[in-house]
């Protein structure tokens, strides 16, 4: 029990979120209502003890509850200033930004990673599911993920996958809707404020979007000062990533 550091048990759905209890969106769950709240139990009972056991509940919404696993882990590891864009009022702002941008006379260290986004086939008003390729130097990290609203909120399930299995995503990915986003992710710490600068490559070539979590409202957040920050696009559908990823015909 005490060789690790800390053990963190989310309660299965099936105690106080019922209603989001299924088998149907995920292939480890074999067990009925009954069972899994038993197995829960079991569980929890087995850790009672460790020294850094932490239990999160269904109390609360699931953006929420991932938001205190979050919290539970940076606090252990001591990471500095998590607690703003882990509180429960951070939001996701979003910036057009534009002008000429080089990595040379970039002021502050930041670490470049090559992005690739690809539209999987849906419904119409139904889930979106996407695949992305995140890689730095020739190693890459595969990850599927579902966009679909649950109880009145969005909710996206991201899942790391195989190299493989992007492969086969990868063949069935919606070309007749949807094209392959392309670019850069420039990663970088601005005033204790965590960025993420996305530089298009393909489509709309030069286009970047500057964003941040923070709890702070947009006209009080302390922006980068070297950008040259045209507007505020956070909540504009035009430029959400699936808008942005749709072939001229489906635009229009």
């Amino acid at each position: 029990m005490y060789r690790y550091e800390q053990v963190i048990h989310l309660v299965t759905a099936a105690r106080g979120a019922e209603e989001h209890y299924t088998r149907s969106n995920n292939k480890a769950r074999s067990e009925d209502l009954g069972m899994a709240i038993k197995n829960d139990m079991l569980v929890g009972e087995a850790w009672v003890g460790h020294p850094y056991y932490e239990l999160i509940d269904n109390s609360t919404d699931f953006e929420t509850k991932m938001r205190k696993l979050t919290k539970a882990v940076t606090d252990k590891l001591g990471i500095p200033h998590a607690e703003e864009w882990l509180d429960a009022r951070s939001v996701k702002l979003k910036f057009l930004v534009t002008g000429s941008l080089g990595s040379e006379n970039f002021p502050v260290n930041f670490r470049d990673f090559t992005v690739h986004h690809d539209y999987l086939p849906c419904f119409e008003g139904g889930p979106q599911a996407r695949i992305r390729r995140r890689g730095r130097h020739g190693k890459w990290m595969y990850t599927h993920t579902v966009r679909k609203q649950e109880g009145g909120e969005v909710v996206e399930t991201r899942t790391n996958i195989s190299r493989q299995i992007y492969d086969q995503l990868f063949s069935q990915a919606d070309r007749d809707s949807n094209v392959t986003i392309e670019k850069t992710r420039r990663c970088f710490v601005w005033n204790t404020q965590y960025y993420q600068l996305d530089i298009y490559t393909s489509p709309h070539q030069g286009l970047m979007l500057l964003e941040t979590y923070t709890m702070v409202s947009p006209d009080q957040l302390d922006l980068p000062d070297f950008l040259t920050i045209q507007q505020n696009v956070t909540g504009n559908p035009k430029y959400s990533m699936f808008n942005l990823s749709k072939t001229e015909k489906k635009s229009q």
